[in-house]
């Protein structure tokens, strides 16, 4: 079932205008100063994404790190380098949810 929603338009446009929303949050909270963020509330949300609808749904995670940061920069280089990064740290960050906790049932209580 993860699989066929991680590719639904809708989940990933929900996960796209999340992550754009926290993103924007986190360079308005945190600020950025030449390449550097002090605040990025988009990463827990993608990783928490992808364990809920599946590693699949990279893509929604990849292009939404990538225009939050060209949007304000105006650039492409940096911001396609930085959100191949982000993607990375979500995929990672799934996996070893996946891995050592789980899953998405390690959410379901606080006791482990």
């Amino acid at each position: 079932m993860q699989s066929r929603l991680a590719r639904h338009p809708l989940v990933l446009a929900g996960i796209f205008g999340i992550y754009f929303a926290l993103g924007q949050l986190g360079l308005a909270v945190g600020g950025f100063a030449g390449d550097r963020m002090a605040v990025w509330p988009a990463g827990g949300f993608a990783i928490a994404a992808l364990v809920i609808f599946g590693r699949r749904a990279w893509p929604a995670i990849f292009a939404c790190g990538f225009f939050s940061l060209a949007i304000p920069t105006h650039r492409i280089v940096l911001p396609a380098v930085v959100a191949t990064g982000y993607t990375l740290e979500a995929l990672l960050g799934a996996l070893l949810v996946d891995r050592f906790a789980r899953s998405e049932k390690a959410f379901q209580s606080a006791a482990t």
